[in-house]
């Protein structure tokens, strides 16, 4: 090849080798700005979630006064602090502190937040935003989808599940029997298939107390038998049956 060929070639060669270059520099940067754009994105959404949480739920007047020697990281930590805390008013306090630390912690870990939410209605039951609470897991959690390893008998709907046996059962306390019906009967009508009939038993026990409460006491008794004859054999029937004897106790001594 002439040596003037030569030159053309290295010189295009080059250019070519640039032109790459620059091409894969210019990609570089355009991912790495998406990266950035999309993790300044999660922490945004992860700061207004834990804003709109502590807005539902301050933290309690004892905050300070307590120390808790569990942390929680992901679920397996939670469940284990759930299991392990002494059952005395220190050691419902620690537990409190500890799972909603895990929420603020990792608010975009749902299964851990979800998880939390339920177990936090159990404990530490003078807290008093128990209700705005339980509807920020109801609301927030609807839709989620509990994880079923290692649980032969769990679906994916049971926490969801938990947490509006919760909510309705505070509105029941609450004197507002009409949203306590809603929120159960919404549950039986958008998950009901995607729950353990067993957690069933105990959702169609409280929509039939929400109508007695309600005053609809015909419904309220169609409600439970249905609900003894759908889930009547399952490990919670009793609790339908307990509710029927309830209801006809208390329908006896108004007809006397």
């Amino acid at each position: 090849m002439p040596a003037a060929g030569l030159v053309v070639g290295i010189a295009v060669g080059a250019v070519a080798v640039s032109t790459y270059q620059h091409g894969q520099e210019r990609e570089r940067r355009r991912v790495e700005a998406e990266k950035t754009a999309a993790e300044a994105a999660r922490q945004t959404r992860q700061r207004e979630f834990v804003a709109a949480f502590a807005s539902a739920a301050p933290r309690p007047a004892w905050w300070d006064e307590v120390q808790t020697p569990y942390r929680v990281d992901n679920v397996g930590d939670l469940l284990s602090a759930w299991q392990g805390y002494p059952h005395t008013p220190e050691g419902e306090r620690q537990f409190f502190k500890a799972a909603y630390e895990g929420i603020v912690d990792h608010p975009d870990d749902e299964h851990v937040v979800a998880t939390a939410i339920d177990l936090l209605h159990w404990v530490e039951r003078g807290y008093p935003h128990r209700l705005p609470l339980a509807r920020f897991g109801y609301e927030h959690y609807f839709r989620h989808n509990r994880r079923t390893d290692n649980c032969v008998n769990c679906m994916v709907g049971d926490t969801t599940q938990s947490l509006a046996l919760n909510l309705s059962a505070l509105y029941l306390e609450a004197g507002r029997p009409y949203d306590a019906l809603q929120v159960s009967r919404r549950l039986i009508d958008e998950r009901g298939q995607e729950i353990s009939p067993y957690k069933l038993a105990e959702t169609w026990s409280q929509l039939a107390w929400a109508y007695w409460r309600k005053g609809e006491r015909d419904e309220a008794l169609r409600v439970v038998r249905e609900g003894i004859e759908r889930y009547g054999a399952t490990v919670r029937g009793v609790e339908l049956r307990n509710t029927l004897e309830a209801f006809e106790r208390e329908q006896a001594l108004t007809t006397r």
